[in-house]
């Protein structure tokens, strides 16, 4: 499939989440896990909007694309996909809802105490939140069946989102070819080195030449986007009445992710090397 075909196809989920945003409507959220997926739903739909502004994939005389820009938001899509996942993952028990939407409360006290305390600013509200957050940690049943090392941990508030090892079922690509994928984009983000050659374009017999990095770029924010988007309406079902059916057809035959897992199967004869492993 063209590359244009795939800038196409992402304009439309572009256009279908904004029928979903709520950026501007109060209390449409009706439980606190519904909440915490509106919130980051709505970032969701930003990234989305800043992706779509970047997409300019056409070179000026004597310029470079900046590719890196679209592998940052990308990478943005991906984490702000998996956040939607872990709040609107079905088939979760109440007491473990409870332990991700305030273990999330409680990473979000402890940086921005981190931050204010860096920063020299004295605010005493972050405390009182964060007082509540603990108690109500310690007295759920999910956060009690952890070992203690795992509670010391999240305690500290040194991660937002905890599963156990368990992927979404929500996401569209295997663990591998995730991790490959997110390397690369962190490649671009970070300025490492393999970002610093790929995105001038030379390498074209390269795998991951600027043709074959920006087909994965935008796939992967596409099937990101498009999964967390169906993700969201399951979960907020009345939101959802806001799409057709056939648009949640679309959404979820994009979720699948089943165009970068053929590509990457039409690809691999053409190298001695998975298509995805950077070397240095």
């Amino acid at each position: 499939m063209k590359l244009k075909d795939r800038v196409e196809m992402f304009n439309e989920v572009v256009a279908l989440s904004k029928k979903l945003t709520t950026y501007s409507e109060r209390f449409t959220a009706t439980s606190v896990r519904a909440y915490h997926a509106e919130e980051v739903f709505n970032k969701l739909c930003l990234h989305l909007k800043s992706f779509q502004r970047n997409l300019y994939l056409e070179k000026e005389e004597g310029e470079l694309v900046d590719i890196s820009v679209l592998a940052s938001i990308s990478r943005m899509i991906v984490e702000a996909s998996n956040a939607v996942f872990y709040f609107t993952d079905r088939g979760v028990s109440e007491s473990e809802v409870e332990f991700r939407v305030w273990l999330s409360a409680r990473h979000q006290d402890v940086d921005l105490q981190v931050i204010l305390d860096k920063l020299n600013i004295k605010f005493t509200h972050i405390v009182d939140t964060s007082y509540y957050a603990i108690e109500v940690l310690e007295n759920n049943e999910y956060y009690k069946s952890l070992t203690s090392s795992e509670q010391k941990t999240l305690m500290k508030g040194q991660k937002a989102y905890y599963r156990r090892g368990n992927r979404s079922s929500m996401n569209p690509f295997p663990k591998e070819i995730e991790e490959g994928i997110y390397k690369l984009l962190s490649n671009y983000v970070h300025s490492f080195p393999a970002g610093n050659s790929l995105y001038t374009g030379r390498a074209t017999l390269h795998p991951l030449n600027f043709q074959n990095s920006a087909f994965i770029i935008i796939e992967t924010a596409l099937c990101y986007s498009s999964a967390a988007i169906w993700a969201y309406v399951k979960l907020r079902w009345k939101l959802g009445k806001r799409l057709d059916e056939e648009e949640k057809q679309f959404l979820k035959n994009i979720s699948q992710g089943t165009v970068i897992l053929h590509w990457l199967e039409k690809e691999r004869p053409k190298y001695s090397s998975d298509p995805l492993e950077i070397r240095s």
